[in-house]
């Protein structure tokens, strides 16, 4: 079930969370996303969510993705589901936290894109030669070659 289809009597539950669950969320479906979540606390509960904003890796890897590999809708990011979860009427306090991954074994790399796209059909000889995403890439690199990744992630609590 999507938590847009939680259903609007659901709950009271003392815990809700959500951990980099909502980067596929269609925009269009949002609002409604974030009131099935905020209906779904009781009062006095804890809710978190964990997702990446708009200056994290993954969200600047999946759109040189999309505009050099294939079209796809925009993963959420951090920022937009905070603002619909204050247009929900949840008390959002937030929490920044940043950190760094990286590899120089290109196997490793390949795999960790190919799941940041959620596409195991390209390769990473494919996203390196990509328009766009190429150039991403490119900036990710040490001069050993090696990738680093820099991601910063939003903790909402609510």
């Amino acid at each position: 079930m999507t938590l847009q289809a939680l259903p609007e009597d659901a709950g009271p539950y003392d815990v809700v969370w959500a951990t980099h669950a909502l980067y596929a969320l269609p925009p269009d479906e949002l609002d409604q996303a974030a009131e099935r979540l905020v209906a779904a606390l009781r009062p006095g509960g804890l809710g978190v969510v964990a997702q990446a904003t708009s200056r994290s890796h993954y969200l600047t890897f999946y759109d040189a993705y999309r505009t050099g590999v294939r079209p796809a809708t925009p993963y959420t990011s951090a920022e937009q589901v905070r603002d619909a979860l204050d247009r929900a009427g949840a008390l959002v306090r937030e929490q920044r936290i940043t950190y760094t991954t990286g590899t120089a074994d290109r196997a490793v790399a390949q795999g960790f894109l190919q799941r940041c796209a959620f596409d195991d059909t390209v390769d990473l000889e494919q996203m390196e030669a990509a328009e766009v995403l190429g150039d991403y890439l490119a900036g990710c690199r040490g001069p050993d070659g090696a990738y680093s990744f820099q991601h910063e992630v939003a903790l909402l609590w609510l």
